[in-house]
């Protein structure tokens, strides 16, 4: 009985070994996308590929968590040094009303010249954010055009 018992031990062993090598699994957010850059030029996530992507929603009129949030960023990639080569920080905004790609642009370069910043359509930020899993939502605070903030995920 005790050697029964050791070889189903040992085999449950190896068998969890063996299946626990397979590396780490497909990111379960995240997903194909066509954005806007500050250039308006269209911009997709096969631009990135070779790199890491450290993508953060929000949006320019944002008030705190976005600019530092981003300048943690900046500086994650200031104390990276040759090693950032391999990261592409990457902002997308939750505004589109407002964010035009002139403004991301101006935005995104305010932190530092490796963020890319990309907007879009309601419908193509929509879709992108909810392969990221990001809620987002305008907040009104006022009765003008552009009296809102912006709820969102951070």
């Amino acid at each position: 009985m005790g050697a029964l018992m050791a070889i189903l031990l040992i085999g449950t062993g190896v068998f969890l070994w063996v299946g626990g090598n397979r590396g780490p699994g497909a990111a379960g957010i995240g997903g194909p996308f066509t954005l806007e850059n500050g250039s308006g030029k269209a911009v997709t996530d096969v631009d990135f590929h070779g790199k890491y992507m450290l993508v953060y929603f929000g949006y320019t009129y944002c008030p705190d968590v976005c600019p530092t949030t981003l300048n943690a960023v900046a500086d994650a990639m200031d104390r990276l040094g040759p090693a950032a080569k391999q990261l592409q920080p990457v902002f997308i905004t939750v505004d589109p009303k407002r964010d035009t790609p002139a403004v991301v642009k101006k935005y995104a370069a305010a932190f530092g010249p490796s963020i890319t910043g990309l907007t879009g359509t309601p419908e193509q930020i929509a879709k992108v954010a909810g392969e990221y899993r990001v809620y987002y939502a305008e907040h009104r605070t006022g009765p003008g055009p552009d009296d809102y903030s912006m709820d969102h995920s951070s």
